[in-house]
């Protein structure tokens, strides 16, 4: 079945339908529309009684992990991956706060990889057994905005539970 736009109601209509959702993954970056999916998926977990769990994931890639493991880079490789995790809470944490003050079961995990956003964000779902993901269609500028629009294109093409994006 093809959901073009549904309502809320809708949705989650559907989504009983399918099975019952204990778990709901949320992906986010500093993005509205990433704040979009997190009150989306609110809403839906309140309704149907459901734990959200927030993640981002702070990705370094294979081709700088030798260079940064090297001896001589460990202080700057903990530095940054420091900063990253800093800046990441800066926007992760006020989400996950503000879920939880509307009477939702909320939580958050950084994901660390040096493998692909995608899979990083498929194989958290698997290991986290979340029963739906709830992601947003685009990210920040436009650069990361054909980035992250491919980065939930994969998770939709790859997932292993139902996926469901908002715009």
């Amino acid at each position: 079945m093809l959901i073009k736009k549904l309502n809320s109601a809708g949705i989650i209509k559907y989504m009983r339908s399918l099975k019952t959702i204990n778990k709901i993954l949320v992906p986010i970056d500093e993005s509205e529309e990433a704040k979009k999916a997190a009150e989306f998926a609110a809403d839906l977990a309140k309704d149907v009684g459901a734990e959200v769990l927030v993640i981002t994931v702070i990705s370094m890639p294979r081709f700088f992990s030798p260079i940064l493991n090297m001896p001589q880079n460990q202080t700057i490789t903990k530095k940054l991956l420091e900063d990253e995790e800093k800046y990441v809470k800066s926007y992760m944490t006020p989400i996950v706060e503000h879920l939880s003050k509307t009477g939702v079961k909320a939580s958050s995990k950084i994901v660390k990889t040096d493998i692909s956003i995608v899979n990083a964000i498929r194989n958290t779902a698997d290991d986290e057994e979340a029963d739906l993901i709830v992601i947003g269609s685009t990210g920040m500028t436009a650069v990361k905005r054909v980035l992250l629009g491919s980065i939930s294109s994969g998770v939709v093409t790859h997932a292993h539970c139902p996926v469901l994006v908002v715009r």
